[in-house]
């Protein structure tokens, strides 16, 4: 999956109400990509395929600790302000 497409996954979440455009890279990191947003310094999007990488407790470590951790479509965004 590119960045393009993950993007679009991230946009199609509606209740994070970001607005086109409004995604800025930081950076990616193997499985990891970052991304940030006017209200989000950071977001998080794995697809379920790279889910498999992760291990439980990593996973949980993120959904507990981030502000917004949704389903999407293609996988999860995890999102921190």
């Amino acid at each position: 999956m590119d960045i393009e497409d993950r993007k679009r996954d991230i946009y199609a979440q509606e209740q994070l109400g970001l607005i086109l455009g409004e995604l800025e890279l930081l950076g990616t990191s193997g499985y990891l990509n970052a991304f940030k947003s006017i209200e989000f310094y950071q977001i998080i999007h794995v697809t379920d395929e790279e889910r498999y990488y992760i291990d439980e407790e990593s996973e949980s470590n993120l959904c507990n600790s981030c502000d917004v951790c949704l389903d999407t479509e293609k996988g999860t965004v995890y999102c921190f302000r």
